[in-house]
């Protein structure tokens, strides 16, 4: 699905539902893809979510996707078709893993579908886009719902971030320190922070991708399966200059 506008910026997002039968398997939201290009890394993949990519590419595209924390490894190589939607079964996450990672010959849109199951048969799932790390960026966890951090150091080289969180009124309740070498993930929960946050923001964090998935002690007990996915929002400051040239030529 695409949409465009010519005159003015346009958000839109598609609620997708999996049936089999009268049976619901589950549904999502699915938000726009990042922009294309040649490296994507998709965080918050955790150990026993199945694994199905999505990718997209006007050109005809070689991909290696491998898996990222834990042993990583279990490197796959896939056809993208040009112009065509390629839906690609990676498998069952291995213990450890905190994200999947794309390296393709050529610039490809790509998404992931988790999907985990619980008794007699439900399913749920959700989609997880590519992130796009920005120096800045945050994300608010509902009040009923616990969350699990996942970081991923995009870069060849080691970064330092600092993740702060803030309660339901905006009062700092703690921080943490994220020390990444090159290529290393890491999983953090929202107590792992502070007590009673809800707002996590993440600065000087260029290089670093990151999201979070969300969990019910509720559904939990239930033995139901139950995914959800946050995706930080960039905080950084958009600015554009604009340039003013007197020309005399155009005054008649």
């Amino acid at each position: 699905v695409s949409g465009s506008s010519l005159d003015t910026p346009v958000a839109a997002c598609v609620r997708t539902v999996r049936l089999d039968g009268l049976t619901v398997k589950g549904s999502d939201y699915v938000s726009g893809a990042a922009p294309a290009a040649k490296r994507i890394m998709l965080p918050a993949v955790h150990e026993g979510d199945e694994v199905t990519l999505f990718a997209f590419g006007r050109n005809h595209a070689k991909a290696r996707v491998s898996w990222v924390g834990g042993d990583d490894g279990d490197v796959s190589e896939h056809a993208i078709a040009a112009d065509k939607v390629s839906a690609i079964d990676v498998g069952k996450a291995p213990k450890g893993v905190q994200g999947l990672s794309i390296a393709s010959s050529e610039p490809i849109r790509a998404q992931v579908r988790v999907t985990r199951s619980g008794d007699a048969g439900q399913q749920d799932f959700a989609f997880i886009g590519a992130s796009v790390p920005a120096r800045q960026s945050a994300v608010v966890l509902p009040g009923s719902v616990a969350g699990s951090m996942s970081f991923i150091n995009t870069s060849d080289a080691s970064h330092t971030a600092t993740l702060r969180a803030y309660d339901d009124h905006g009062k700092a309740v703690g921080s943490r320190r994220i020390e990444l070498k090159a290529g290393d993930a890491l999983s953090l929960s929202d107590g792992d922070v502070g007590n009673g946050a809800r707002l996590f923001a993440l600065h000087d964090a260029e290089g670093i991708a990151w999201g979070m998935r969300v969990s019910s002690d509720a559904v939990d007990k239930a033995k139901l399966a139950g995914v959800g996915y946050l995706e930080p929002q960039s905080l950084d400051v958009r600015s554009e200059r604009i340039r003013v040239q007197a020309d005399q030529g155009i005054v008649r």
